[in-house]
């Protein structure tokens, strides 16, 4: 199903995102189908994989699509970036999408893998392979959108104005990166919705886990963790489960004032287990 019609339907829409193992590909990979047919009971509507930077491990993306696609009847959003990518590449990739049935897909410039060197320019931003997409394929595209811009912004105003650029070039849905300050998106949602009122945004929830999983995650993606949580976070980083679960109560309590803010759709971030994320679904789902 597309992602048009996922979310024209009037009901709460649950997607989750998941990785493919970078290593012991096989036997992990039947672990992780295990957490994800534990999560099914939520009738989430939309799985999204992931895809390395520069096509690191697109392989295993590719052999994970594939064992979604053949033991969940789910829709399936792959991720795709573009950096260092050439033309041809890009096209193989969508014919072998597209072929294998998948009708999404998130399309994101990436970051050139540690020691590599820009060898390609055929796609420069996410903007043009949004563009090239559309142009090839009948794929529904969907974006990244970042709250807090993205770190390579000078301003977040420059960062929705490239967004925007993304819309006009045929993207319809937007999946934000993690975000633990709901005011910063709330603010980020009604000005982009303003810019451009079709765009469909759905926030991303990432459940804290543990310390070093935090704060290593916050790190790359210059998300500001709010003082009263950072605080908490370090009252109990030798303790794992008083992590967890200061993790679940923040996701629900988080969703829970977006939902009160107008936002029915939730993209949660799984980390490829399914306990945390079941806790929080438990509390937060429409019946």
């Amino acid at each position: 199903m597309k992602l048009e019609k996922i979310y024209s339907q009037n009901k709460q829409i649950i997607s989750l995102e998941i990785f493919p193992p970078k290593e012991n590909f096989e036997q992990k990979t039947e672990a992780l189908k295990s957490e994800v047919k534990k999560l099914m009971k939520y009738n989430p509507s939309l799985i999204s994989i992931t895809h390395g930077a520069g096509g690191t491990y697109s392989g295993n993306s590719l052999a994970l699509i594939k064992q979604i696609k053949d033991n969940f009847d789910i829709s399936i959003m792959p991720h795709f970036t573009c950096v260092n990518a050439t033309f041809n590449s890009v096209k193989n990739f969508l014919n072998t999408l597209t072929d294998s049935g998948i009708e999404n897909i998130l399309a994101l410039r990436g970051d050139l893998p540690k020691d590599t060197e820009f060898v390609c320019e055929d796609f420069k931003h996410a903007d043009s392979l949004v563009s090239f997409i559309k142009d090839k394929t009948d794929l529904s595209v969907a974006v990244a959108g970042y709250p807090e811009k993205h770190p390579e912004a000078k301003t977040l105003e420059e960062d929705i104005e490239f967004l925007l650029l993304k819309a006009h070039n045929g993207a319809k849905h937007v999946f934000t990166q993690l975000f633990f300050d709901n005011e910063i998106f709330k603010s980020y949602f009604l000005k982009v919705k303003n810019k451009c009122g079709e765009l469909t945004v759905i926030p991303g929830i990432l459940p804290i886990v543990s310390y070093s999983q935090i704060t290593r995650m916050c790190s790359l993606c210059g998300t500001k963790i709010p003082y009263s949580l950072m605080n908490n976070i370090e009252k109990y980083k030798d303790n794992p489960e008083d992590i967890k679960k200061l993790g679940i109560e923040y996701s629900i309590n988080q969703i829970k004032d977006l939902q009160k803010f107008g936002i029915k759709n939730f993209h949660m971030y799984t980390l490829n287990k399914a306990g945390i994320i079941s806790a929080i679904l438990d509390e937060i789902r429409e019946n």
